[in-house]
């Protein structure tokens, strides 16, 4: 995980590494093949997996099984008030890390990197523009704006 502190007292957090927890195969669609995670066959010969158990992760084993679409996002932390959200609009994936410009009048922007092989860097700008870059409200900013 890497975090970065955000101006207003709160930080960013990345869900990195999800994968070795719970499957990744989720389609565009944002559905799951559950039985084609990794891209291979998690069967061997005589129909046993020639996988080692840990492999899958250890969200495997849990009843209901975790769901790859809830995993891969920043989230913001704000330690005074001991809460976590996340932070969808800011893209679902392996987030390797995050930097924040906050200026006033100026809209917000996160850069983020991707760590997947062929990942991105990418850009969110909010919709709205900062007024006071110490205000505690500043999160909302992440709640509307667009994903480059």
């Amino acid at each position: 995980m890497v975090a970065t502190d955000v101006i207003w007292g709160t930080v960013l957090t990345a869900e990195e590494n999800y994968q070795d927890h719970v499957r990744d195969a989720v389609d565009a669609r944002g559905a799951i093949d559950r039985g084609a995670a990794w891209g291979f066959q998690a069967t061997g010969p005589g129909g046993g997996s020639d996988v080692p158990s840990y492999f899958f992760g250890m969200g495997e084993g849990l009843e209901p099984p975790l769901d790859g679409r809830d995993f891969g996002f920043l989230c913001e932390v704000d330690p005074a008030a001991g809460t976590l959200r996340k932070l969808p609009r800011l893209g679902r994936l392996r987030h390797e890390n995050a930097a924040v410009a906050c200026r006033a009048g100026c809209a917000l922007v996160v850069y983020e990197g991707d760590d997947r092989r062929g990942g991105h860097v990418w850009r969110y700008e909010s919709a709205e523009t900062v007024r006071d870059p110490s205000d505690r409200a500043n999160g909302r900013l992440f709640d509307a704006g667009t994903l480059y």
